[in-house]
């Protein structure tokens, strides 16, 4: 029987590694190699000077995640959630992206703004977080 350690490690230990091992199978996956770009970001909305909300996340393969988007308490109600969401599509087509997608809980306020702005719910998370139901949603941005 093989003996098969599983260990620890860091991006820096396995990236050559990785991408060895990704570029081979380009071709069968894609058809050709590929760049599979790979962007975390991180944006403030300023109100007044002082910060009102941020929203954080990653860029990957032509989509954007957005895994998080506050808005501070005292700035609800001020489109400053709106202004973040627009600002990320637009980004992402400047990044050569072509989908916007985040999850959120389905109870949470924030979905009116998301179906406000176009966004389609696509999948429902059963007992995801916390053993809670999210919302998968996805807007895309190009035909």
């Amino acid at each position: 029987m093989l003996q098969i350690e599983i260990l620890p490690t860091s991006p820096t230990e396995t990236n050559e590694f990785e991408k060895a091992e990704w570029s081979a199978v380009d071709e069968e996956h894609w058809g050709r190699e590929i760049e599979w770009k790979l962007v975390d970001y991180r944006f403030k909305a300023l109100l007044d000077g002082k910060i009102a909300g941020i929203i954080f996340g990653k860029f990957e393969a032509g989509t954007t995640y957005v895994d998080n988007i506050i808005t501070g308490k005292e700035f609800r109600g001020r489109e400053v959630g709106t202004k973040l969401m627009e600002f990320i599509e637009n980004w992402t087509l400047e990044q050569g992206g072509h989908k916007v997608w985040l999850v959120t809980h389905k109870k949470w306020r924030a979905n009116s703004l998301y179906l406000k702005l176009g966004y389609q719910v696509t999948a429902t998370l059963k007992k995801h977080f916390l053993t809670e139901d999210f919302l998968l949603y996805e807007k895309f941005l190009t035909e």
